[in-house]
Order: structure tokens, then sequence, then C-alpha cells
């Protein structure tokens, strides 16, 4: 499956743009709440909110599967004058925890992590730290086809981890997407 993803993604990004896409607004209204330091882009695509972050002073590592989406990502990066570490990694396919870094901030836009990712993920954030979540919730399903594997259902990360407490939930539609999003912090109570 990882060739044929592959495949799909770097078709898709090598009809992308001179530029980088607007980053997600529900980003640019809360980024303030990520702690200093270092904010990994889960399933980074071409960097339109990892550029974001950048601009913002966070150190950013993107991972992605798509080699052309992580190309145009530092193209974009080098001509911003701004410093990116990007890793090409299939986050569904056997993933070593250790080939992730530690991070600050756990960004996750428009992907739904399987689950056993997340126990990985986690682990590499410290007590204090946050994750922020934009993906699709299921009226993206039912109302535009998408397919609901990679859709959350109405408040599905509440119990996400024993780990992780909830700061903010919203569920929006707008520009024709239907979202949910969610800041959570890492407790360290374990």
């Amino acid at each position: 499956m990882a060739i044929e993803d592959r495949i799909k993604w770097n078709s898709k990004f090598s009809l992308g743009g001179l530029k980088p896409g607007v980053p997600e607004p529900f980003l640019v209204e809360h980024h303030a709440v990520f702690e200093d330091g270092l904010a990994l882009d889960l399933a980074c695509g071409d960097g339109r909110n990892g550029l974001f972050l950048a601009q913002q002073g966070y150190q950013v590592t993107g991972v992605d599967i798509s080699d052309v989406a992580l190309q145009r990502f530092a193209e974009f990066a080098s001509k911003m004058n701004l410093n990116v570490h990007l890793m090409a990694v299939d986050l569904e396919e056997g993933l070593h925890p250790e080939a992730l870094p530690c991070f600050d901030n756990l960004l996750i836009c428009c992907y739904k992590p399987v689950p056993s990712l997340w126990s990985h993920l986690i682990e590499r954030l410290p007590a204090h730290g946050r994750v922020m979540v934009a993906t699709f919730n299921l009226k993206q399903s039912l109302k535009k086809g998408f397919p609901a594997k990679f859709c959350l259902s109405e408040k599905e990360y509440y119990q996400l981890h024993r780990d992780l407490e909830i700061e903010v939930y919203e569920t929006r539609e707008d520009n024709d997407r239907f979202m949910d999003f969610y800041i959570l912090k890492k407790t360290g109570k374990s």
C-alpha cells in the first residue's frame, strides 16, 4: 500500500501551484497555545502549515509520505529564508518510534492517524506539550463522499489517551469543508 499511497500523493503534489497554500485558519487563530520549541507537522504535504509555524519562530519538522510534497516544502522554505527539517516517512507502515524526533508540539491537519500511531506520538511529546488536530468529520463523508475511514466521529478524541486533556474542541462547517478541531495538552500524570 505504501508505494500506491506515495504515487497518489506525489501525483497530487506535482500539480501544485507556484506558492504554498494558505495555512489552516484554526492554526492561525490558535498557534499561540503551542509551547516554544519544535513543532512536528504530521502529514505536512507541501508545507502550508509548517511554513506558517516557522514564520512564527517555531523549529519545524515536517513529515510526509510524498517526496514531491517535501521537495516543494523545501523549495518554499528556501525562498522564504526559513529553516525546516523534512522527513519522508510512511506513517502507516511499521513506523519505528525512534524515526520521529521528540517534539514540543504536534500538528495534524487533514489526516487521521491510525490508532497504533498515537501511542508513539504521545511518547515523544513532553509534559505540557500540545497537540492540535484539524481534520474532516463524518459530515465530510456524508455530504461530500470523502472516505469515512479518514473522518472523525463526533468527539472521537475525547478519550484519546489518559495523558491528554482537551483544552479546545470545535466543529465547523466552512468553505465547503466539515471539520473537527482539537487542542490537547499532555498532562504528564503517568
